[in-house]
């Protein structure tokens, strides 16, 4: 008995010992959520995402305290205290010497945001005042805080418009706190690619030292940030999972934990409408054309220009019948606020009032294709929309030269019949643009075949002819210009010059669907100078592919996207071997940029045999100019303002015209077409949700890019250019259409030419 009570009592032993020493270890590892955590917030703020997260996770949290002085007071020792900017951003959390006194003496782990300290205990600098981000984004520069490979020195992240405690910031007093985040402007996509001026940067996170012989973070009580980031999802902190795994590192600090405790968080504010492996539904295109219609209704912007006469003040009418009497504004802006909206951008222009015209016909056209009155609504209330707008710009509007007796035309004049681009400013109104007049008369062609209406036929062929007879004997003119100016010069000193010897006109950005409008109105009037023109300028830019090309502003792969529609038309106007091979060959060094996996296409900003690369070239000249949304060619980043909407309804012409070959270029057409499905915008916030925003990630996949654009940069919305083409190509996609084949069989202009080309030349 007694040999088998000895080892009995052994294990007994053994376990006595594990509970005593080994099972709190264990125990504590496993159960930090019974820290006790105290917080100092704003009670009326319940979306705190910092917050919800950790309490989510299973922590408790020691209610909420006015003051950060009470809640230290309040906290036990070897607690941890949350202090979260209840004031952010009128008033910094005052981070006195008792209060640091205090957390030393009981061991606490405090986490302060947009805190202001005194300069007297620390050698760090005083605040000073509080400072919005502009154009400076967050830099990790710390190796050891941040242990994901992820994280290293220089990787960038996005706080977008946020406010922060403005201190100096230098490299010589590292001494006074350890710098894990900056703020600092500068150039790069994933990562700073230039090295660091140290111009315009400022403190964000740092362990603020306990006492001056100390450096060690492990043993520092206080992590200070100059800014509110525990709100990272609310203000669409980007990209998202990097700003998880930042939390996550904050929270850790606060444990004292070896192992990285992830908390759980709710999902970005916005997010794509399908997963990359999700089954898309078969009616997938459709149903991307009415989320569109829907944001464009749901944002408003088709109605935020309509006024109270009496009151002077914008309202927001509810009548749909009554949208797009006063146009459509351009969108938001890049700017995202603190709160998670976004600057609104009020701009009227042509081109994005047309094309809102062109999408709202192309909804008319699908509903009565598939029966379908759009749930019991008006059947013509799109038809409506689209009209109104259309007439916004066209009839009542003054967006076409010399047609209102506002303007006092001169109806013998030489810009009789030009498109203004814009109706905002003074400026905007005297300037023409090309490209967007080129855009504004597709966009009519396609309005008028899907409304089947012939009532913009006048303005369609006169503003066709205007724009042809300032266009020089090779198909080439400027790419803009103001009204004064061709009014000085004549319109016959553009007719008549050569402009195909200027380099900076070998850009299908600003002269390519010029010649598409010259090739569409060939083939419905069989006016043949119209082909003469556009087919040497087609001819002088493949001769010289792509060693006259220039990259625009933003990058080279949008050059060749953009050049698709004008050669496919070529095809279908004339289809001989070696017009298919210059499409194929454009084609093909558009397809080398796309993505195998999601069908994305990459933006190049450099390549061998083009004459100029547009990366930005220093730290200082981020956010000064227009500018691409990668900075090296191996960036992961698509353009939707640029590029990838461009290439859709190229890609979809490109495979009509060629019946006979169209495997691969079919793939690649439904490649791209199901990338643009899936990355559409899904949210609770109606402002956002059907929307495409200018970048996109595609292995992120979510909104991301250099936001170095000066005017539309990576986080913007436009109506026209984006939305419009997306959603009109996909519905072209869902009807098995070309363009040109549903526009040729709707549009007939040859009786409109009877007298216009005698007043024109």
């Amino acid at each position: 008995m007694y040999m088998m009570k000895k080892p009995s009592l052994f294990i007994i032993y053994i376990i006595l010992l594990i509970q005593i020493y080994i099972s709190p270890i264990i125990f504590a590892r496993r159960n930090n959520n019974n820290v006790e955590i105290f917080t100092h917030c704003n009670k009326a703020e319940s979306n705190n995402n910092f917050l919800n997260a950790i309490s989510n996770s299973g922590y408790k949290l020691n209610g909420c305290f006015e003051s950060l002085s009470e809640t230290v007071n309040a906290a036990s020792i070897n607690s941890i205290v949350i202090s979260l900017a209840p004031s952010y951003p009128k008033v910094a959390t005052n981070l006195s010497t008792d209060i640091k006194n205090m957390v030393n003496k009981k061991n606490i782990k405090l986490y302060i945001e947009f805190g202001q300290h005194s300069i007297n205990d620390y050698n760090v600098l005083a605040p000073t005042i509080i400072s919005q981000v502009n154009l400076e984004r967050v830099v990790v520069t710390s190796n050891t805080f941040f242990k994901e490979e992820d994280f290293y020195y220089g990787r960038l992240l996005n706080s977008h418009k946020s406010y922060f405690i403005d201190t100096k910031y230098s490299k010589t007093n590292s001494n006074d706190y350890i710098p894990l985040l900056v703020f600092s402007k500068v150039a790069g996509y994933n990562n700073c690619t230039l090295p660091d001026n140290n111009n315009n940067t400022y403190p964000l996170l740092y362990f603020m030292n306990n006492d001056d012989n100390n450096n060690n973070n492990n043993n520092s009580n206080i992590l200070y940030s100059t800014s509110k980031l525990s709100t990272f999802i609310v203000g669409r902190f980007s990209p998202y999972k990097s700003w998880t795994i930042l939390m996550d590192h904050i929270f850790n600090f606060l444990l004292k934990s070896d192992e990285i405790q992830k908390l759980s968080y709710e999902p970005p504010t916005i997010q794509a409408m399908y997963f990359i492996n999700q089954t898309l539904p078969s009616n997938a295109n459709l149903i991307a054309v009415n989320n569109t219609i829907n944001w464009f209704i749901n944002a408003g912007m088709l109605s935020y220009n309509l006024l109270n006469r009496k009151q002077g003040n914008r309202i927001k009418v509810t009548n749909l019948n009554a949208y797009g009497k006063l146009g459509v504004i351009e969108g938001f802006t890049t700017s995202i606020l603190p709160n998670g909206s976004q600057k609104v951008a009020n701009a009227l222009r042509d081109d994005c009032i047309t094309e809102t015209a062109m999408l709202f016909a192309m909804k008319h056209y699908l509903d009565n294709n598939n029966n379908n009155n759009n749930n019991g609504k008006n059947e013509n209330q799109f038809e409506i929309i689209s009209s109104n707008l259309l007439n916004y710009a066209w009839i009542h509007g003054s967006f076409v030269n010399g047609f209102f007796p506002r303007l006092s035309p001169d109806p013998n004049g030489d810009t009789f019949g030009l498109l203004k681009w814009d109706d905002s400013t003074v400026a905007s109104i005297s300037r023409f643009y090309k490209d967007d007049a080129a855009r504004g008369i597709l966009a009519g062609i396609a309005t008028s075949s899907l409304l089947k209406t012939e009532k913009y036929n006048t303005i369609l062929i006169s503003t066709i002819l205007a724009n042809f007879r300032i266009t020089g004997i090779n198909g080439f003119g400027p790419a803009s210009a103001s009204f004064d100016d061709i009014i000085k010069n004549g319109w016959e000193s553009y007719h008549n010059s050569d402009y195909s010897n200027e380099g900076s006109n070998y850009s299908p950005h600003y002269q390519s669907y010029l010649w598409a409008v010259y090739l569409w109105a060939y083939q419905n009037t069989q006016y043949q100078p119209f082909y003469n023109r556009a087919y040497l300028a087609i001819e002088h830019m493949m001769e010289h592919y792509p060693t006259y090309w220039i990259p625009t502003s933003n990058g080279i792969t949008m050059q060749r996207a953009r050049m698709l529609l004008p050669l496919a038309w070529l095809v279908n106007v004339n289809n001989t071997e070696k017009h298919v091979d210059w499409l194929h060959n454009v084609l093909n060094g558009l397809l080398e940029r796309q993505d195998e996996k999601t069908g994305a296409i990459r933006e190049e900003i450099s390549a061998q045999g083009w004459n100029k690369t547009t990366r930005v070239p220093n730290n200082n000249d981020y956010g000064t100019f227009e500018a691409p949304l990668n900075q090296e060619n191996t960036d992961p980043v698509s353009d939707l303002l640029y590029t990838s909407n461009f290439a859709l309804i190229g890609l979809n012409e490109a495979y009509h015209c060629l019946q006979g070959e169209n495997t691969t270029i079919g793939n690649a057409l439904n490649k791209l077409e199901d990338f643009l499905i899936r990355i559409q915008s899904r949210s609770e916030n109606k402002n956002y949700s059907g929307a495409y925003f200018r970048a996109f990630d595609f292995e992120k996949f979510e909104i991301w890019g250099s936001d170095a654009d000066a005017g539309w940069g990576a986080f913007s919305v436009e109506t026209g250019w984006t939305q419009t083409w997306i959603a009109t190509a996909l519905g072209l996609k869902h009807l098995n259409m070309s363009f040109w084949d549903i526009t040729q069989k709707n549009v007939d202009l040859k009786l409109e030419m009877d007298g216009w080309v005698d007043y024109y030349f």
